[in-house]
């Protein structure tokens, strides 16, 4: 689909057009339009509009309150904004040999793909074979608990490109004695972190930093594509009460990408029946559930 052509092509100019892709959720009979974005000469989906905020991976707005029948459901988004082509700036860094070339992708480009709560939490950037990483954003509250990194790895299954989301465990920073033999390497990183520097100094420190395999990986679950009847649409139903979905996040402590990558394209029960939430937390609200046999338990967080 196309949108209307731009209002502001200057005289003698072709009006610029939008690409949109629009895709209609059967379950809940949820319609969200993204727009098809070029950055860095390349294409990406940005969610645009959404007929249900409480059913997106992002918050949008302006935000509109309608009536269907018996449910009230809010409407967020603009199904006429354009987004004429423009010059983009393209960011990339090699921190080590091991890692390449990455390049940064800005949030606007992920929105409606991977839930806001993460996007507000992790700076993403893009391998060379196509996978993501995501670093925690210095200085945000989630870093002071654990330190963890995300990992976006890429599956084809029957032409279909699909996403598996996982959060690592990064390894504890060593802490020197004072006056011990690494005491030494105290002061330059004191330094740095005092300086303009430090911003990019600690995002190339949690980039560098090895993973503790002795702390489980978890893998995000879909609850936006959860399978009618499923354990997940009933955990997507029930916490989608409390929150909206692009901040209530399902994760998994079985290490599966094969069947996180069906989770995550919306595979049946088969896909999904090989991954059950361990872990749901809702960051905005603070709340963090364990799964504990057949009840679970909550946690209140700041």
């Amino acid at each position: 689909a196309t949108a209307p052509p731009s209002a502001g092509a200057g005289a003698g100019q072709p009006a610029a057009r939008q690409f949109k892709e629009i895709v209609v959720l059967r379950e809940g009979l949820v319609v969200h339009v993204y727009d098809l974005l070029e950055h860095g000469r390349r294409w990406w989906r940005s969610l645009a509009w959404s007929s249900d905020a409480a059913v997106s991976l992002h918050n949008l707005s302006p935000r509109t309150v309608e009536a269907r029948g018996s449910r009230v459901h809010t409407v967020m988004g603009s199904l006429q904004r354009s987004v004429p082509p423009a010059p983009s700036v393209v960011i990339s860094r090699r921190l080590t040999a091991a890692l390449g070339k990455q390049v940064f992708v800005p949030p606007r480009l992920l929105y409606g793909l991977i839930p806001t709560a993460l996007l507000s939490a992790y700076d993403l950037w893009q391998n060379e074979d196509g996978s993501l990483i995501g670093d925690v954003k210095p200085g945000h509250p989630i870093g002071d608990a654990l330190r963890t990194r995300l990992a976006v790895s890429l599956s084809e299954v029957g032409g279909t490109v699909s996403g598996a989301v996982r959060r690592l465990c990064l390894v504890d920073e060593p802490t020197p004695e004072v006056g011990g033999p690494n005491a030494a390497s105290i002061v330059p990183r004191v330094a740095a972190a005092q300086g303009a520097s430090s911003t990019f100094a600690a995002s190339s420190a949690a980039a560098t930093a090895e993973v503790d395999t002795a702390k489980p990986a978890h893998t995000l679950l879909n609850l936006l594509l959860a399978a009618p009847g499923s354990p997940l649409r009933s955990l997507a139903l029930r916490f989608g009460r409390l929150e909206d979905l692009s901040h209530v996040l399902a994760w998994s402590e079985e290490d599966g990408l094969a069947a996180a990558a069906a989770a995550a394209a919306g595979a049946g029960a088969a896909g999904e029946a090989s991954l059950e939430a361990s872990l749901i937390e809702l960051p905005r609200l603070g709340l963090t559930f364990h799964a504990r046999g057949a009840r679970g338990a909550a946690e209140e967080g700041a």
